[in-house]
């Protein structure tokens, strides 16, 4: 949970992150089409991802859960 991390890559370039809830998670930009993703704490969010004509590519619902069960 706390501290885990997801890589997500794009198949195209962005050029804004919008995250639902902040709180949650933390997105760290790696490039014009990698992020990675550091879970907060338990709960669902979503980031979307805008590029340069201010269109959203992308919409990605995030699930961060208190389990360590695979």
């Amino acid at each position: 949970m706390s501290g885990s991390t997801s890589s997500i890559e794009l198949d195209r370039s962005f050029e804004n992150i919008l995250v639902g809830n902040a709180d949650l998670i933390d997105v760290h930009r790696l490039g014009d089409r990698l992020v990675v993703v550091e879970a907060l704490a338990a709960g669902s969010s979503n980031l979307i991802f805008v590029d340069r004509r201010s269109i959203a590519i992308a919409n990605i619902r995030i699930i961060v859960s208190n389990s360590n069960a695979m």
